[in-house]
């Protein structure tokens, strides 16, 4: 069954910061910026900026299973909130999606990541020299909505996915590491 985005989410923009953000380590607040949004499309909440704000209204509190999805530039990344960070705000030019009860964060993320979404989302975005979706355009998108237990078996295998590739990486920097000691030894054999 296919429906609207807007329809099975609610969306809002992150937090609108009036300057620069500028990492505070006493700061109250961990900002996720589309910096932190990785390749692989996961946050990488190690290294969020903390800010410090007067007061932030507590609809701007991230929650865990908010998908975050960058409406700026030519990439356009989904990703969930893995776990509640403690008073966390998403920055402006990221658009927070709260899934409704139908609907899996982790499923509604590879939907928008899938190259059939991403092909559509391209055709959304308005601007030449740095594209941008909005929020009400990206309502209007649809999204295909199996049943729960197929989202789930979806889900599932995404994840298994991205343990595959971070597997297969680390194979690779350690044959890397190896063949570097071996060059190395035979270098160190040759004088």
């Amino acid at each position: 069954m296919k429906v609207k985005l807007k329809e099975i989410s609610e969306a809002k923009l992150g937090y609108p910061f009036r300057e620069r953000i500028v990492h505070n380590d006493a700061g109250k607040y961990s900002v996720v910026q589309m910096k932190d949004m990785g390749e692989d499309c996961q946050i990488n909440t190690a290294k969020l900026y903390k800010v410090d704000i007067e007061k932030i209204s507590p609809a701007h509190n991230l929650q865990k299973g908010d998908v975050l999805f960058q409406n700026r530039g030519w990439r356009n990344c989904a990703a969930v909130v893995p776990e509640l960070i403690s008073g966390a705000v998403a920055s402006s030019h990221l658009i927070v999606l709260r899934a409704k009860s139908n609907v899996l964060p982790e499923y509604l993320a590879w939907y928008l990541n899938d190259v059939r979404a991403q092909g559509t989302i391209k055709n959304l975005a308005r601007g030449a020299t740095i594209p941008v979706i909005s929020k009400e355009l990206l309502g209007e998108l649809e999204i295909e909505v199996p049943e729960l237990s197929v989202q789930q078996k979806i889900v599932e295998l995404e994840r298994l996915r991205h343990k595959e590739n971070s597997l297969v990486a680390e194979i690779g920097q350690r044959r890397d590491m190896l063949l570097g000691m071996i060059c190395r030894e035979i270098a160190g054999q040759s004088n």
